[in-house]
Parts: C-alpha cells; structure tokens; sequence
C-alpha cells in the first residue's frame, strides 16, 4: 500500500508540474498573441497615416496602382527600424515621393492647399493615438514615438506656411564690402529702409541630396548615410590629392556640410518678425574644395589647399553655407580672432570671433548638426562652436540673425555666410581669459596667436 500511495504521489506531482506548465505556455501563448496583435495595429496605424498624408498631397494620383502602396510600405519598413524617425524624415520623405527635383523641400513642390492638409491629417492622427485607452496599442513606443512626429511635422508644414508669401514692406539691398586683396564680401539684406538692424528669425529646410566628387570614398559615404547625390567632375590626379589632403596630419574626415539651393526673407504672419528662410541640401568638404577654392596653376603647384586641375572652372556653384558669429561684449567691443595656420581658409588672418559649419552626418566624438525633430539647427552649431573655440557657454536666446553674406573674390567662389552675433556679459579680457583655458581636442587648432578686440574708433556697433 505505501508503494501504491508513492506512485500516486508522485503522479499527483507529475500532473502539477504539467498543469504549472501549460498554464505558461498559456500566459505565452496569450502574450505572443497580443503582442502580435499589437504589432499589427501598430503597423495599420502607420500605413493608414501615411496612405491619408499622400492622398492630402495629392501624390497617390501621379502613382500607377501597381506601385501606389510602395513608398509607403518602405516608409513604414523604415519607421520599424528605428530610421528617421523625426519630422526631418518624414518630410525628406514625402519630397521624395513628390519627385520633380531632388534638392527642392516640400513647401517648394506642393500647393499651399496641399500642405494645409497633409497638416490637418498629421494633428488628427496625433489627437486619435491620444484619445486610445492607456493599455492599448498606443502605448507601444513606436507609436509613442509616432505621434511626438506626426505633431512636428504638422507644425513645420504650418510654420511654413505662415509666411510662404515674401512680405512686400521687405526691400531687397545688395551691399559689397571691399576687404584685403580685393576681396569682395557682398551683404544680402532685406530690411525696411529706415532700420539699422534687423534680427531674423530662422527656418530651415532641408533635402538629403548631396554633390559629391567622382571619388569612390565620397560615393559609399553617400550611399551609406542613404542620400542621393550627383557627380563633380573629377580627374584621377584630383581623386588622388583629396586622398593626400584628407589623410593628412589635421583634416582627416570629409564632412557632409550644408549647401543653399535657394533663400528669402519672409514675414511670419503668426508674430509679425522678419524671417530668413533657408532651403539647403548637401555637399561635401572635398566638393568645396574643387569648386570653391582656386585650382592648381601649373602642375608643379604645391600649395595647399590647390586641389583642382590646372583650367579648372571653380565657379562655386555649390554654394556652401558655413557660419559667423561676432561677439560683443560688456565693454562694446566686437571681438575677432587670430586664425590659426591649421586651418583650410583663412590662415594666420583676423576673422569673426566664431567661425563654423554645420555637419550633416555624425564623427567621433560629435553628433551630426539637426534639432531634436530632425532639421539642421544653425543657431546650436553656434553654440557648440563657441564652447569649443573658446570656452564660453551661450544660450540659444543669445544669438541673433543680422543676414546672410557670399563671398566672392580671388581666393574662395560661392560661399554664403550666415551672419549672427550675440551680447556677452563679459568683458574683452574676460573673454581673452576664458579662450585660453578652452578645449580644442575635438577639431584641428583654429585659434591662433591672439583673440583681440577692435580698437576705440570702431567700438561704436550696438546690437
């Protein structure tokens, strides 16, 4: 009897442990089941936005039936993995969908009308997951994540809007200021007549489309960051001295830098300011060297810097957009900086107090220029490069935009300047004082012998 009552116990146990189990394969199964059932809801939502955003822009019409599901199928394929999703994304998207010119945004390619509704569609959508309950499919971080993007979007597209239409009070000037050697800085400014002064607000847009010499390194790094490009004509001995150049002792990497395809002054009907609008799209450090800087005058030209052929057409139509900030401080001075003899331009001369560009793909020890929803952010390249150059901390609310300058001359062809400046608490010693205890680690040297403020007979510049 004992050994019958031990066998039943122990299939008495057996059976436990096999009722324990199934109850997890169970609670598996039903987890696997809602899981799935999530995923799909997610992906429904995803697809059934985008589906509503393009029938806004009207983009399905100019699609044949076969392939009107395809962008986005791949839009979505992205979103799931993780890749640009932000409102930066999503409207490099849809202009690439719009089709018609590849380094054009959204607002230059789609009606007004258009517009107004693709924007309406990304707000409803955002209310929608906001009104779901808080364990359903919403609260999975993707759509989260969605949502944070479809709000974005929504008020680029209505920022963009808002001032569309140049206001007419804005009167374009053109001023050309001489420098040393002929040098010609011409100043793009449109301001009522009777203002000194102008501080613009800023919005840029942005198109992942990059000009890129016929040089294999330049070609992956675009295909890898999944830009389209176009080709500068390249020879075999200037492929082989961009290689000499980017693998030399200061400049090893080839940056992705901003390009101006177009630019106007507009006035923000939402507040009444004055705002430049800057539509960019991509070019690299080496295109800017072929076809901005002078080219080799004979083939024994050693110079640094001289990359193109002899009878190279440098003309600058790339027109890289690079940046300056002049610094003003509690004495009034304008401050400018000594440049060093490590840098591409301007060696051993006096230039703005900061001097900078913005990145457009990520490095060591730096993150690629965009704001938090995925357009460039000139005023933060400001801000870091001030840190870095010379240790002082700004705000964004500090800098201000005066306009937008090209320079012109001898020695450099088709490079736009943004002009910003900003007012410091300290003075011009202090200013000195904090620069030399800055750290330059991350970039080549740029500061040389000495920062120096103007002397008493131009200390007169008020912000």
């Amino acid at each position: 009897m004992s050994q019958l009552g031990g066998m039943l116990a122990d299939a008495g146990s057996v059976l436990t442990h096999a009722a324990d189990a199934l109850s997890v394969v169970s609670s598996t199964v039903v987890v696997a089941a809602l899981f799935l059932a999530w995923n799909r809801s997610a992906r429904r939502s995803l697809t059934s936005l985008r589906r509503q955003v393009l029938s806004a822009l009207g983009l399905t019409n100019s699609l044949s039936s076969a392939f009107r599901a395809l962008p986005v199928k791949q839009r979505v394929g992205e979103l799931r993995r993780g890749r640009d999703h932000s409102a930066g994304g999503e409207l490099e998207w849809l202009a690439r969908v719009a089709g018609h010119s590849p380094d054009a945004p959204l607002v230059q390619l789609i009606a007004a009308d258009g517009l107004r509704a693709a924007a309406k569609c990304y707000e409803t959508y955002a209310a929608r997951l906001d009104s779901r309950v808080l364990l359903g499919s919403a609260s999975l971080p993707i759509l989260e994540r969605d949502k944070q993007v479809a709000l974005a979007t929504a008020e680029r597209l209505r920022e963009a809007l808002d001032a569309e239409t140049p206001d007419p009070n804005l009167v374009g000037r053109s001023e050309h200021f001489m420098g040393p050697d002929g040098a010609v800085l011409t100043w793009h400014s449109r301001v009522r007549p009777e203002l000194r002064l102008v501080g613009f607000d800023l919005l840029v847009s942005h198109r992942r489309h990059r000009i890129v010499p016929d040089a294999p390194e330049a070609i992956a790094r675009a295909v890898e960051d999944r830009a389209t490009f176009e080709l500068l004509d390249t020879d075999e001995g200037e492929r082989r001295r961009l290689r000499e150049y980017f693998s030399g002792q200061w400049f090893r990497f080839d940056a992705a830098l901003p390009r101006i395809t177009s630019w106007a002054v507009q006035r923000d009907r939402s507040n009444g300011r004055p705002r430049l609008h800057l539509r960019v799209a991509e070019c690299t450090f080496s295109s800017v060297l072929l076809d901005h800087y002078p080219p080799r005058d004979s083939e024994d030209d050693a110079r640094p810097g001289r990359i193109g052929r002899v009878g190279r057409l440098a003309d600058g139509d790339t027109g890289l957009l690079t940046l300056a900030l002049m610094i003003v401080t509690s004495d009034n001075d304008l401050v400018f900086v000594n440049r060093s003899r490590h840098v591409a331009v301007g060696m051993e001369l006096f230039g703005p107090t900061v001097s900078g560009n913005m990145e457009l793909n990520p490095r060591r020890r730096l993150v690629a220029d965009f704001d938090a929803s995925g357009f460039p952010d000139p005023l933060g390249v400001a801000v870091r490069e001030t840190r870095e150059e010379l240790g002082l901390q700004l705000d964004r609310e500090d800098v201000a935009c005066v306009g937008l300058g090209e320079i012109n001359d001898a020695h450099e062809r088709g490079t736009h300047v943004l002009l910003l400046t900003a007012r410091v608490p300290e003075s011009s010693a202090e200013l000195v004082a904090a620069a030399t205890l800055c750290d330059l680690s991350p970039e080549p040297v740029e500061i040389g012998a000495g920062t120096d403020g103007l002397p008493p007979d131009i200390r007169e510049f008020r912000r």
